[in-house]
């Protein structure tokens, strides 16, 4: 009998002595992103990981695979990259006023994040969207329509480079288009910085805002100006 206490005694011992060290193998607070430094790669996810009130994750291409937004549905979370992603270009042509965005060698070129396209207010990107404006130091980005559009001779030649980004971010200003601003934080598709470039994402209500009507047509999206 005093055998099975004393085997029943050390168990209790070696299981209060391993649960700290399992717990706390990578401890840590988390920082502004929610994740943390792991230099012992404990996580077994690399040098950096995510928590943010689930367990050690990455975010691949700055998506959390834990982020929605208030109606349940997946969303951008907008973070550090811990490493840098590549900015994948859309598999199909993206037609804007008969130009294709796509098919362009700027390192500004439309890039598919939550199976939607979204675009960089670039010069050119502006002006075939029939846009002008820009950044307003008081009041952050503004465009309204025009009836002009300044052709770029770089969407006359087919390219498939990519660029990386080390950041996914919210605006931190107002991105106002024909007076609406389409950095609300209501809406589930809202713009993002990345190599310090505003990208729109092609929603129905962001095109209603630039005054593009079209979409998805088979096997391209097409978008005109109205």
């Amino acid at each position: 009998m005093k055998t099975k206490r004393k085997v029943l005694v050390l168990l209790v011992v070696a299981i209060c002595i391993c649960v700290p060290f399992s717990t706390f193998a990578h401890s840590g607070g988390t920082d502004s992103y929610g994740g943390h430094h792991d230099y012992k790669n404990a996580s077994g996810l690399g040098s950096y990981h995510y928590h943010h009130g689930n367990g050690p994750h990455l975010h691949p291409g700055g998506i959390c695979p834990y982020a929605t937004n208030s109606s349940g549905d997946s969303t951008l979370y907008y973070s550090e990259i811990a490493e840098e992603s590549t900015l994948l270009r859309p598999t199909f042509p993206v037609y804007i006023n008969n130009y294709n965005i796509n098919n362009t060698t700027s390192i500004y070129y439309p890039t598919a994040m939550n199976n939607i396209v979204y675009v960089p207010l670039s010069a050119e990107m502006i002006s075939v969207m029939k846009l002008r404006g820009g950044w307003n130091a008081i009041n952050g980005m503004i465009l309204t329509s025009s009836e002009d559009v300044y052709s770029s001779s770089s969407f006359g030649t087919a390219s498939s480079a990519t660029t990386t980004t080390t950041s996914i971010e919210k605006p931190s200003f107002a991105v106002i288009v024909n007076n609406n601003n389409l950095n609300v934080t209501d809406s589930q598709y809202y713009p993002v910085v990345m190599n310090y470039v505003v990208y729109i994402p092609l929603s129905s209500e962001n095109l209603s805002a630039m005054r593009l009507s079209g979409g998805w047509n088979g096997s391209f999206m097409s978008l005109n100006s109205y």
